[in-house]
């Protein structure tokens, strides 16, 4: 039995749709855990920042190498009047 042109667009339409929603569903994913890594790196920021006396300005997730570090930036107030000193670390994010 011949398709319509009606039935095979239709079809081609609920195909495009499930793979819409299959891709939406892999970036949601892949987004609540770069956020997970994110909030870990923040925290992990804010702990280095205080052992040394200074404040968080950034912490941010990145690949080196194959694994994921904190890269680590935050300010340590200046001695003898100097202006704040800014230190960049870079940790393991686990």
């Amino acid at each position: 039995m011949p398709r319509s042109a009606a039935a095979g667009y239709q079809e081609r339409m609920n195909i495009r749709s499930s793979i819409m929603h299959l891709l939406t569903f892999l970036v949601l994913a892949t987004g609540s855990a770069t956020s997970a890594h994110a909030a870990d790196c923040a925290s992990v920021g804010r702990a280095i920042a205080a052992q040394d006396g200074g404040t968080l300005q950034v912490a941010t997730e990145q690949s080196q190498g194959g694994q994921t570090v904190c890269v680590v930036v935050y300010t340590v107030p200046g001695s003898n009047g100097q202006p704040p000193r800014r230190v960049e670390r870079q940790v393991p994010a686990n």
